[in-house]
């Protein structure tokens, strides 16, 4: 049962974030961690209202964090920050959830490496890829889920025109991968001579 305390330190954190007068304080972000339904429904709420810069500072804070402490668990919050409107929210999410081993995130990070507005958040959605090619070697996944992710992956290797990041990031996460078809090496299109 979600206790009082809780609701009042997610609300304070919240009012935290949301004064720009106050240096961030990473030691509140501590409370986003496993976050009780109502809570995260709280966060989920405020969140697109909060300036961009607290939003993307606090994501990247959180994503750090992650590398150094396994206790915690932001992972609510990264999947949020995938549809954040701000480009450098969903990159620092996509970073905060390379450890997280859930075949359920293919199809977003496909769709995001596909599709995203942005060319770095892209290519690190390609990158993180890579960890569910590599689970998926090991046999850790099911080969069918990661199926998806390695179609993208070759057609996004193989468009010439996209972005040399994008395809460069595909390369290095379809690398994993003991198919017969990968590449071993990779090229960049020639450039265009200028008339």
């Amino acid at each position: 049962m979600k206790t009082k305390r809780g609701t009042s330190s997610i609300e304070a954190l919240l009012n935290h974030l949301a004064d720009e007068s106050q240096p961030l304080s990473v030691a509140r972000l501590y409370a986003l961690s496993n976050l009780e339904r109502d809570d995260l429904a709280h966060v989920q709420t405020a969140w697109p209202d909060l300036p961009d810069d607290r939003r993307r500072a606090a994501v990247r804070h959180l994503a750090d964090i992650t590398e150094t402490n396994f206790e915690v668990d932001f992972s609510p919050i990264f999947r949020l920050g995938l549809k954040d409107s701000d480009p450098g929210v969903r990159e620092a999410a996509i970073d905060g959830l390379w450890e997280v081993e859930d075949p359920a995130l293919i199809a977003p990070l496909v769709k995001i490496m596909q599709e995203d507005t942005s060319e770095a958040v892209r290519a690190v959605a390609a990158g993180t890829l890579g960890h569910f090619v590599y689970l998926d070697e090991l046999e850790d996944i099911p080969h069918v889920q990661v199926v998806p992710a390695l179609q993208a992956l070759r057609k996004i290797i193989a468009t010439p025109d996209d972005s040399l990041e994008v395809r460069r990031r595909a390369v290095e996460a379809i690398a994993y991968s003991s198919a017969d078809d990968v590449p071993t090496s990779f090229a960049p299109p020639m450039p265009h001579r200028m008339n």
